[in-house]
Parts: structure tokens; C-alpha cells; sequence
């Protein structure tokens, strides 16, 4: 079967559910890991991007580009420029191995 990564729900169905990091034997609620990753790209990783994009004009208010977005327009090949809003979007995303898989549809089978 291919992989297919697949984004966890991590304010709703995997919130509370849990992962288990197998090189450190860490465990992280999902909901609680998605916090923790936005709050160090809310700070140290918005300070980093404004260092880097502040060459090409730098970026407008840091604390909006994860929540309603900031207003932009966006100029599409062959199009005219249409307004709107960017935001940045972090998302946890999971694939299941196939011999997990296989191995949970044998425990249901027996």
C-alpha cells in the first residue's frame, strides 16, 4: 500500500490522543504538541522570518500571520491581482505503517 501522510485533527478527533516518539521513549498529547510547536514558530521562528524577509521590504505585524491572516493580494500567472489574506498554517500529519496496518486487521480477525 503507498504511504499517505493525512493531517491529525489536533483541535477536535486527535486532540487527546497521544504519540510516542520511539527514539526517546517521549510522549505528547496532539493537542497539546500543536500548541507547543505554534507558540516556538509564533516567537523565535516569526523573529527568524522577519531577519530574513526584512532584505525584501520585511514582513507586516508578526502576531497575525497565524491567527486571522493578514490582507494581501496575490497576483496569479495571466490573471489580475485579487485581494485577500495570507496566514500560516501548521499542521501534524501521520501515515501509518503498513505493517501496523496488517497487524491490527489480524488482531481483529482473531
Amino acid at each position: 500500500m503507498k504511504h499517505q501522510f493525512k493531517p491529525l485533527e489536533t483541535q477536535s478527533k486527535h486532540k487527546h490522543s497521544v504519540l510516542l516518539f520511539a527514539s526517546t521513549h517521549s510522549l505528547f498529547k496532539v493537542g497539546e504538541l500543536m500548541e507547543d510547536i505554534k507558540v516556538s514558530f509564533k516567537n523565535a521562528g516569526m523573529q527568524e522570518l522577519h531577519k530574513i524577509l526584512k532584505y525584501r521590504g520585511g514582513v507586516p505585524q508578526l502576531k497575525s500571520w497565524f491567527g486571522k491572516g493578514i490582507e494581501c493580494e496575490i497576483l496569479n500567472p495571466n490573471q489580475t491581482w485579487q485581494k485577500g489574506k495570507v496566514r500560516i498554517a501548521i499542521a501534524l500529519e501521520f501515515c501509518p505503517d503498513d505493517s501496523e496496518e496488517r497487524s491490527t486487521d489480524t488482531h481483529i480477525g482473531k
